[in-house]
């Protein structure tokens, strides 16, 4: 009984590897290992491990001998790895003997908790433990005793040297020889790796068992062109799956893991057999069928890809084979036009068949083939991942009885890894990357998943639309989410009559602050009283659409008031607008009067409206007592013009009862002292100045009206301000320049998507304290949806809905999605606002009747958004190709219309281009007749659109990139910097940049390189990527991570970050002695 405790002879080292070694190319899958290696130095996710409770006396000197003879028989088994320093390629190494020793670790002598303690923390060590590549072994091997009749066997392999079913081969081999069998004998001569990689990715090439591992065959690794065809036309186009995250994708990958139990119910699991029989198909593949048809349901896409491997098995042989002959498979469904489950299993089972049909062709010959876009923050071509196995059989050591323990992963390649496994039912666990999603999310991801295949099976013929994926708590949960307060109730009256009573209460109190003076509110009731007077002897009333064409001054806020109070609606206008804009603006809204100057009038259009100037108008012969209200809360109160998609602005209708309701909301979530002194900083043209100035001339505050914008307050002295309302990018202006006010204890901040960085840097502020994200469209009329934010937190917020506010994120088909998953947001609220101004039709197509309420309409705000985990709404962008730049929301088909009306345009698109500090809108136009020139486009857009919608570049193609429908593709377009290289050629100048130029020559067989070509789109990849850093280390003597030239993928931007000057003796670079061999990547 004491044999196992003395093991002093399996102490030390194993023996150096042995000078006589052999080499030979490493195969396409082991360079794919490689570059990952190369790419995430020191991290386990290529470890294979198992782990074993062996109950009985294990007699580890036999098992000492058996790991001997089993290393002794397999090449793979005693194989490191190395790089030719002068072109990078990848050589496997056979050392005749690399010998690998079990390590024993004797825990018997621990109390009972402490035990199983040190044993899980030690087998989790030696899983992780790092492996040299470079000198091996590849392959380790531990003992842990809990007890004399109780241990573990731990083994732990790396990729390089295996793959799943090379441990199932290794244990019965090692079961044999522990038994002290001549394995020889009782299993055959064992195939070595080279010889059967070669078999397997040429097909015809017969090498015999011992051949030379060196030998050249390198005819035969060529993949069947047929297949490598269908895999292109399979593979074509985007292929990313945009799971929703909880945290932003972490530029540098940790590969962090974290796990959940996955059990389907017997009965379920006895359906998917069922199913699977009666529509010849297989488990794997009904159980693959309903991963994809989640995936769609939760990221609304419905072009869904999933990796799988394969083992590579099918060769005579090859089932005795060690080494990693997997390769992965890339299973694309297309589940458009809603199909039932029956159908998409149909449409699976054909992509299944089709891939196993090709499957010799290599995952990394895949990847070098399709280029897709490079990301080092994910991997290529898919990032789910499901794999379904046997139920891992029990190992026999003699009579001794080894039973698998699942060890949890602690690395995770992908973003989401489904690995179940099918015996009498189904089990398993999903393993996630816990840099992007939290234990909840993974949980409601599992319970997802059983409940829709539960639906799927129990109903085949049900459409993807209507297979649930949220089980009764999480719908309840979501119901609860989507509802804002049913309090404050609304006060009755409209607007203006909120501002008179507020008068009645303060009246001696500054209320309007601007560059020609000051107003009370005494004083400001009294002038617009006047001017209401005068707007009703010219007709205006009720519905009446009054337009305002004047300069930020005193007048400007009296003729709001003036026009609401004589029952008008204002119809904001920029007196710096083009006359054809202003002249749209005017016609559409059918105004009877536009207020202006007499100076303005000279630039503004001529048209069948009065234009009532007020510097030449005497509105004092008017009485000052308030005019009769004719008005009522279901009237207009102002008329917005907004981008429109038609490429023509559109007016939206707001009413007083929907303004008054975002007052009220304003009136008890801002206390008096915040309102105090508002700065009223945005064009009346942007439904932001509607709370600058109705907010606070409601409550008892005043207004400071800038003469042009927020950036006034650059210039000193600063006003006593105490609320900021703006753009994150002028209150980011501000900051920089130490031009927020010493007094401003609240920032309102909307129009554009909230960066945390700001918002850090904001709290940072010793005066700030409240700092409001704020969200909502026009359409429901300014704000829905608030948050008050906290520093630290990845993504902002945009809050939760405001009273009487219910926020939906629905799909296409208008079904609630899960929390946490992307959707389309809509609103239905009290100021959900009456609809688009003499444009009936896309009234309809925006507000729409609401399925779940029929007393209710939703407004479609073609925004995208999720529930976080915390209960908030998250903002992820445009369903369309609309844009917000700096607050203004801007629709490109409105700058596309104006550019096709210059006469030497003939197509254009507009897109945009976001930098870590700006977005920028990008114009690419087909224009021969210009030759490059855009000062006449620009010229043209002056003209006619306000300057926010001018694009900041012009990017001129011959013919702009189609896809095979004809639609633009807005993919293949060249970025700015793209384009400026083509057209702008830089020579190689520096002794670094010409060593650069070079080996890229070199390596990508091109002539002539410009410094500011970019190596990917050159036809660079991963492992071209890899021989570069490897020949610019030996070159420079400064150690070249490959992930640089994915960083800075120009020789300039290389350049900058290589150690300069490079020694003259240095510069004489080695010419490569041969063509390179295509290879894969990773």
């Amino acid at each position: 009984m004491e044999r196992w405790r003395d093991h002093s002879y399996l102490a030390g080292e194993s023996p150096a590897p042995a000078a006589n070694a052999s080499t030979a190319p490493a195969s396409s899958v082991q360079e794919g290992i490689w570059l990952f290696e190369r790419l995430h130095p020191g991290t386990s996710v290529n470890h294979l491990t198992y782990c074993g409770r062996v109950e009985g006396d294990i007699n580890v000197y036999a098992l000492a001998e058996a790991l001997r003879v089993v290393c002794t028989r397999h090449d793979i088994l005693r194989t490191t790895f190395r790089e030719d320093p002068a072109d990078g390629t990848l050589h496997q190494v056979v050392h005749p003997g690399l010998i690998v020793r079990p390590s024993v670790q004797d825990l018997t002598g621990l109390p009972g908790e402490e035990r199983e303690l040190k044993a899980a923390q030690a087998h989790r060590a030696l899983a992780s433990e790092p492996f040299d590549l470079a000198t091996g072994p590849l392959l380790r091997m531990a003992v842990h005793h809990l007890s004399p009749r109780r241990s573990f066997l731990i083994v732990v392999a790396h990729h390089l040297i295996a793959d799943g079913w090379s441990l199932s081969v290794f244990f019965r081999e090692l079961a044999a020889a522990y038994e002290g069998e001549d394995v020889a004998v009782t299993l055959g001569k064992p195939q070595q790796y080279v010889a059967a990689e070669r078999q397997h990715r040429g097909g015809n090439v017969d090498v015999d068992d011992g051949a030379d591992p060196s030998a050249d065959t390198a005819a035969a690794t060529a993949p069947d062109e047929d297949a490598v065809t269908y895999w292109r036309r399979m593979l074509s186009g985007r292929l990313s799956v945009e799971l929703p995250t909880d945290h932003p994708r972490p530029a540098t990958p940790r590969f962090r893991s974290g796990t959940v139990a996955v059990a389907v119910p017997p009965d379920v699991a006895a359906s998917v057999r069922a199913v699977a029989a009666a529509t010849e198909a297989t488990p794997f593949m009904v159980l693959l069928t309903a991963f994809q048809m989640l995936l769609a349901r939760m990221t609304g896409q419905e072009d869904i890809s999933v990796g799988s491997p394969t083992a590579m098995r099918q060769r005579a042989h090859a089932p005795r084979v060690l080494g990693p002959l997997v390769n992965m498979l890339v299973l694309r469904t297309d589940l458009t036009g809603d199909p039932t489950f029956r159908e998409a299993l149909e449409r699976t089972r054909r992509t299944c068949l089709g891939a196993y049909a090709h499957q010799e062709v290599p995952f990394e010959k895949l990847v070098e083939e399709l280029q897709p876009e490079r990301d080092l923050s994910r991997s290529p071509l898919f990032q789910t991942m499901l794999v379904l196995q046997d139920q891992p059989a029990e190992l026999r050591l003699g009579d001794l009885l080894v039973t698998p323990v699942q060890m949890e992963p602690d690395t995770v390649q992908r973003d989401v890894e489904l690995y179940l496994w099918h015996g009498e039912g189904i089990t398993g666990h999903l393993t996630y990357n816990t840099d992007l999603f939290t234990p909840q999310t993974a949980q409601r991801f599992t319970s997802r998943f059983l409940t829709l295949l539960t639906a799927a099976v129990t109903n085949p013929d049900t459409q993807l639309s209507h297979l649930p994926v949220m089980d009764e708590t999480e719908q309840r949960l979501l119901a609860g989410l989507s509802s804002g307060p049913t309090t404050p109730e609304v006060p009755e009256g409209c607007v203006h009559e909120w501002f008179e009573a507020q008068a009645d209460r303060t009246p001696d109190t500054v209320a309007v602050r601007a560059v020609d003076g000051t107003l009370t509110y005494r004083q400001l009731d009294e002038r617009a009283n006047q001017l209401a007077h005068h707007l009703r002897e010219h007709g205006v009333g009720p519905e009446t659409l009054v337009g305002i064409c004047l300069p930020r001054t005193l007048d400007l806020v009296t003729s709001l008031l003036a026009v609401l109070k004589a029952g008008g609606a204002y119809v904001p206008i920029d007196p710096a607008y083009p006359r054809t804009r202003i002249t749209y603006t005017l016609n559409d809204a059918r105004a009877t009067v536009l207020i202006t100057t007499q100076n303005l009038t000279a630039t503004l259009p001529e048209g069948t409206w009065h234009a009532l100037t007020l510097d030449t108008t005497h509105t004092g012969r008017h009485p000052t007592r308030r005019p009769t209200n004719k008005t009522v809360p279901a009237n207009l109160a102002y008329t917005i013009y907004t981008s429109g998609s038609t490429g023509r602005p559109k007016g939206v209708m707001i009413e007083h009862r929907q303004t008054t309701t975002l007052l009220a909301w304003a009136h008890t979530t801002y206390t008096p002292a915040q309102l105090t002194n508002v700065l009223a900083s945005t064009s009346i043209c942007f439904d932001l100045s509607v709370f600058e100035i109705f907010a606070p001339l409601t409550t008892g505050g005043s207004i400071t009206l800038t003469h042009t914008n927020a950036l006034d307050l650059l210039t000193p002295p600063h006003p006593d301000i105490t609320l900021i309302n703006t753009v994150p990018s002028i209150i980011q202006e501000l900051h920089t320049h130490n031009a927020i006010p010493p007094t401003t204890t609240t920032i309102n901040l909307a129009g554009e998507p909230l960066p945390p960085h700001l918002v850090n840097t904001l709290h940072n502020h010793p005066h700030i304290h409240t700092i409001n994200n704020l969200y909502g469209p026009t359409e429901d009329t300014t704000y829905s949806t608030h948050a008050t934010t906290t520093p630290n937190d990845p993504r902002t917020p945009i809050g939760h809905p405001l009273p009487h506010t219910h926020a939906h994120i629905l799909d296409h088909n208008l079904n609630p999605v899960p929390t946490g998953t992307i959707g389309e947001l809509y609103l239905t609220s009290h100021r959900t606002t009456r609809g688009y101004h003499n444009h009936p039709r896309q009234t309809a197509e925006h507000y729409l009747p609401n399925p779940h309420n029929p007393h209710t309409r939703l407004y479609r705000t073609g925004d995208l958004a999720r529930w976080r985990p915390d209960g908030q709404l998250d903002y992820h962008g445009r369903t369309d190709n609309q844009i917000k730049i700096n607050g203004h929301r801007i629709e490109p088909a409105e700058i596309e219309t104006t550019l096709l009306t210059h006469p030497h345009v003939q197509e254009t698109t507009i897109t945009t281009h976001t930098t870590p500090h700006t977005t920028q809108l990008i114009a690419y136009i087909t224009a021969p007749q210009l030759n490059n020139n855009p000062t006449p486009l620009k010229n043209h857009l002056t003209q006619h659109l306000p300057r926010h919608l001018h694009p900041h570049h012009y990017i001129f193609l011959d013919q702009l990139p189609r896809t095979p429908n004809q639609k633009i593709d807005h993919k293949a377009l060249p970025k700015p910097n793209t384009h400026t290289t083509t057209t702008n050629h830089q020579t190689p100048k520096t002794r670094t940049e010409k060593l650069i130029a070079t080996i890229w020559q070199e390596t990508l067989h091109i002539q002539t390189i410009s410094t500011n070509d970019d190596f990917f789109t050159l036809g660079g990849h991963s492992l071209l990527a890899a021989r570069i850093a490897t020949r610019l280390t030996t070159q420079t003597g400064t150690t070249i991570p490959v992930r640089l030239l994915f960083e800075h993928p120009t020789i300039a931007e290389l350049a900058q970050h290589i150690p300069d000057p490079i020694s003259e003796a240095r510069t004489s670079i080695p010419r490569l002695s041969r063509k390179l061999r295509g290879t894969g990547e990773s």
